[in-house]
């Protein structure tokens, strides 16, 4: 997501990275409150008083947040593909934080430590292994019924089983 319109974009990707080849065409305009309807998986386009109903299930995740110092190279990034292939992990979100953001002292906001940092990349943590050792063999069934069922509360137990995401539903 970008913060701000598509020629704006087009202009900056295309100057620091012509080799992505971005056209016009696959580039979605869009306010601030349609991206919050497509981060919780509704069709953008939709009313915003979708948001406002009750019966909107709100399926919470454990992420993983790195931060970047230097650039990833090429490489690099080939590398991370193929291993979230490989372990089958379906996003991994890339945050940036330098351009205007280096421009804001560090005092003048509550986001002081982004400072030195490129972006943060933001994937989901896989959080089975112990579940799976202490229900010997029942976690995933556990973990199934409460996202049918449960998704939308913690049991009153923040520490109670996940739900999935809503790409494995």
């Amino acid at each position: 997501m970008f913060l701000g319109d598509a020629s704006t974009l087009l202009t900056v990707l295309n100057r620091r990275l012509p080799e992505l080849g971005l056209v016009r065409y696959v580039c979605t305009e869009t306010s601030w409150i349609q991206s919050v309807l497509f981060w919780t998986n509704i069709r953008v386009g939709t009313s915003e008083i979708v948001l406002l109903q009750s019966n909107i299930t709100v399926n919470y995740i454990k992420r993983k947040s790195d931060y970047v110092h230097e650039p990833i190279s090429r490489t690099g990034l080939e590398s991370i593909w193929r291993k979230m292939i490989e372990l089958e992990i379906p996003a991994m979100a890339f945050n940036p934080y330098e351009g205007m953001m280096a421009k804001i002292s560090p005092t003048a906001t509550p986001f002081p430590y982004r400072a030195d940092n490129l972006w943060k990349i933001q994937s989901y943590v896989e959080d089975t292994r112990h579940g799976e050792k202490y229900f010997d063999g029942n976690f995933e069934r556990l973990v199934e019924i409460k996202t049918r069922v449960g998704s939308g509360n913690f049991f009153r137990n923040e520490h109670s089983f996940p739900v999935k995401p809503y790409f494995n539903i």
